[in-house]
């Protein structure tokens, strides 16, 4: 999976998608003509919309994991990128991982919001509450930019988890 290009993809569907700030109401490409706007609220995190799924098939030729990865990151860009200062979040998730360090030859991580090491088994999904508090305290940040830095860093060190560094 090519994540720089699926990230071009992201940003152009996030650049193809009219954004209703007073209303929180959007209007993706994927979208039949004449369709009236979306609410933001209305967005599942779980699911691509099927009209979604064939726009990625259609336009870029993406395959699931392709779409998955896609989706979430557009959801982030439409729920919370537009209020937040994204330049300084991803320098908050990239802080963040560079004080994560990853052992794989004793197959240990050591968060830098612990005093203890962890397994390297461990596989990042749910959220946990000492992270919250790091992110809060450390950086200042409120309850939809931790969200986002959290799903950013979650990706990043499963996939160092995953791929052995």
């Amino acid at each position: 999976m090519d994540k720089r290009f699926l990230d071009k993809v992201v940003d152009q569907i996030v650049n193809e998608t009219t954004i209703d700030h007073d209303e929180e109401r959007f209007l993706p490409p994927f979208t039949p003509p004449h369709h009236s706007l979306f609410f933001v609220s209305s967005l599942s995190p779980f699911s691509p919309y099927p009209s979604f799924i064939i726009h990625c098939r259609e336009v870029y030729g993406l395959n699931k994991e392709e779409i998955d990865y896609v989706w979430d990151k557009y959801i982030l860009l439409i729920k919370y990128g537009f209020s937040m200062d994204k330049k300084f979040l991803n320098k908050v998730v990239d802080q963040i991982v560079r004080e994560t360090t990853i052992d794989h030859v004793k197959k240990v991580v050591q968060f830098p919001m612990y005093t203890s090491s962890f397994s390297s088994n461990i596989q990042l999904t749910s959220f946990f509450p000492p992270f919250r508090y790091h992110c809060e305290d450390i950086y200042g940040l409120n309850e939809q930019e931790i969200e986002y830095v959290w799903e950013e860093y979650k990706k990043i060190i499963n996939d160092n988890l995953k791929n052995n560094g």
